[in-house]
């Protein structure tokens, strides 16, 4: 829906309208995708649906499988919503220095910080256990 919403405008909208939204629609997009992914943690988080491809379906109730799938979303979500603002900042502040900070090394370390969570949360979880709902994240 919201990309369709951002097609539309992308059309409709005049010169001034469309540099509006190539400046404000994307770092808008991942507000609005890292709030939907926190939003939904208490229904299904956003990785136990990647997980759940490779662990067997008796271990999708568990409290290790559960736990570490709440923490990576949360973690997930909160990296996303953070690059959205991150992007906001950049497109707001009028100095190059600014831009790069915000617009690309910023964002950079949240999804390496994210990757490097991903990969280690679920070892610590289960002490190095080679578990099921280890290998779910792998």
């Amino acid at each position: 829906m919201l990309f369709s919403l951002l097609t539309v405008l992308g059309f409709s909208l005049g010169h001034d309208g469309r540099s509006w939204l190539a400046t404000w629609g994307a770092p808008g997009v991942g507000i609005v995708l890292g709030l939907v992914v926190l939003a939904l943690i208490p229904v299904i988080p956003f990785t136990e649906q990647f997980a759940r491809q490779s662990v067997p379906s008796k271990e999708w109730h568990s409290p290790t499988f559960r736990r570490i799938n709440r923490v990576l979303s949360t973690g997930w979500g909160l990296a996303i919503t953070e690059l959205g603002v991150s992007r906001v900042i950049a497109a707001a502040v009028d100095a190059r220095g600014a831009e790069v900070l915000f617009g690309a090394v910023v964002p950079v370390l949240l999804i390496i910080g994210m990757l490097h969570l991903s990969r280690t949360y679920p070892d610590r979880v289960t002490h190095g256990d080679r578990s099921i709902a280890v290998r779910g994240h792998r």
